[in-house]
């Protein structure tokens, strides 16, 4: 910090706050490293008004037993606002799955004062149950002002049977009235006692406005909250249960599972005219448990209007002589954004012979696989399927790809910046003459230990424009490949392959790459 900025140092202070004051937060934030001057009207002014939301994360990077170094951050920057609180609910859980009540409250209170936080999220993972409802309760007490809280529950998280918690005496006159959203995301596992428990929680909170991502129907819970349930997950007879609530529910959001039951007219008639706000839903149709695979155009569905349908995801077992008409499905889905095809196919066939326009089309899951687990080589199929998915910006495929599918891509997909493929045909081959795919600014790929020279520069030269690069299969490289993907790709920033993950630096306007270790990958 200098003492003295040239000429702009003898503006009056009145004149350099009204330039400051046009300025946002976090570039008044970077004026105080200017000059003594400036810093002094930054920190003794209104201007101090202006405050930078910070995200705070309690994840465990740092021991709760040692003092978080946002503590000091915010003593030396007023400026500085905790907005965001993130907290992993493990660290404040003992073995026997008590909760630290007291290291939680204090650990809370060294941070100072919380009322600029607004958002509270909980990554919740162990078996939890009594113990995380506690954790609730301690930070919801500390923290006044929360707008929204998520509850973010890992995979496999299980709350312990489906028994009621027994909420103590602190409950009963509890009340956060600053409360507006709550929001579930990855817990599957909601049952009868699951809603009584989150019902009493929810009760809580006498101004809350929505509740987003519940995964299952519980009439009770539903005719209670329905005028505050904005996303759900349910089955298509679930669908109809939710149809006939006395308090009328209104969506934004729905993920729709038409596996076991056939889509009704009357559903679609609901969705479309009767939920307003509701435009985005996400239809899954899984068929792969069904014995007898499906033949001839792949669902029945009826002349509905589809349009809110943004994400489909078929997972399905298919045959036929000219193989799974998927024209006859995928045209009456026009605004589609996600797509998703997973296929156990018997024959010879595996999209079919036609092609669909879809023009909102951005990410693409797709996978096929027969009995043999052969690759599958109908070339009127691939060419439809290419033609399918051209539109879109990433694109994912878990089957094995053959060089004349990349071939295809390269002329077609010409919007793709991201691609995916977890197994690759004729390695050498494909990438001694790998196709120009100026558009792609990530991959993930199969390489081959022993890639050759001319391999790694073809390789390259067809994506000059690659920022991150994954490959698959490959727990080593040498160092003169590495060079190579370094000198030959200009905006390379990241390169990853096996348990190796390296960043690309600049030293003496010099690029190198720098090997990230595992603690440093958790930020």
């Amino acid at each position: 910090m200098e003492s003295n900025c040239g000429p702009i140092y003898y503006l009056f202070d009145e004149l350099l706050e009204q330039v400051f004051d046009l300025l946002s937060p976090k570039e008044l934030l970077n004026c105080r490293l200017v000059c003594k001057k400036w810093d002094t009207i930054l920190r003794h002014t209104r201007l101090l008004l202006n405050s930078i939301g910070v995200h705070l994360e309690i994840d465990g990077k740092v021991p709760v037993d040692v003092q978080h170094p946002m503590v000091k951050s915010l003593k030396l920057n007023p400026a500085l606002k905790i907005n965001r609180i993130t907290l992993n609910a493990d660290l404040f859980i003992e073995d026997s799955e008590l909760p630290k009540s007291a290291a939680c409250r204090s650990y809370l209170k060294s941070f100072g004062s919380l009322h600029t936080v607004k958002e509270l999220t909980f990554n919740i993972s162990k078996n939890q149950n009594e113990s995380m409802f506690d954790l609730i309760f301690i930070c919801l007490s500390a923290l006044k002002e929360v707008r929204v809280l998520r509850l973010n529950f890992g995979m496999g998280n299980v709350m312990s049977g489906s028994s009621e918690v027994k909420f103590d005496k602190r409950w009963s006159n509890v009340c956060w009235v600053s409360i507006e959203e709550v929001h579930f995301k990855g817990f599957d596992f909601w049952n009868a006692g699951n809603f009584v428990n989150f019902t009493y929680l929810l009760d809580k909170m006498p101004c809350l406005q929505a509740i987003w991502g519940l995964n299952a129907f519980n009439e009770a819970f539903y005719e209670q909250h329905a005028a505050k349930i904005k996303s759900t997950t349910v089955f298509t007879m679930e669908l109809e249960s939710i149809m006939t609530l006395a308090n009328g529910i209104s969506l934004k959001e729905l993920q729709l599972d038409g596996s076991l039951h056939e889509n009704s007219a009357e559903q679609w008639i609901f969705l479309n005219e009767n939920q307003p706000e509701l435009n985005y839903i996400g239809l899954t149709f899984d068929h792969l448990h069904l014995n007898e695979p499906i033949v001839g155009p792949s669902l029945h569905l009826g002349p509905n209007n589809y349009d809110k349908v943004k994400q489909l995801t078929l997972n399905l077992c298919v045959c036929g002589v000219n193989g799974v008409e998927f024209f006859s499905t995928l045209v009456k889905f026009q605004k589609l954004e996600s797509l998703a095809i997973d296929l156990l196919v018997d024959g010879s066939c595996f999209f079919g012979h036609e092609s669909v326009v879809l023009p909102n089309l951005k990410t693409v899951y797709f996978n096929a696989s027969n009995a043999c687990d052969q690759p599958l080589t109908c070339d009127q199929c691939i060419q439809a399927l290419i033609k399918t998915i051209g539109n879109s910006t990433m694109i994912s495929f878990e089957m094995p790809v053959q060089f004349g599918v990349l071939a295809r891509l390269r002329n077609v997909a010409t919007n793709v910046d991201k691609l995916l493929i977890h197994r690759l045909l004729d390695l050498r081959y494909t990438y001694e003459h790998w196709p120009v795919m100026e558009s792609l600014k990530s991959i993930v790929l199969p390489l081959r230990q022993a890639t050759t020279k001319v391999e790694i520069l073809n390789f390259c030269k067809g994506c000059p424009n690659l920022r991150k690069v994954e490959f698959l299969y490959v727990d080593n490289l040498k160092k003169w490949q590495l060079n190579l993907f370094l000198q030959n790709l200009f905006y390379l920033e990241k390169l990853q392959f096996g348990n190796k993950k390296f960043v690309v630096k600049i030293k003496n306007e010099k690029r190198f790459l720098e090997k990230i270790h595992y603690q440093e990958r958790q930020k």
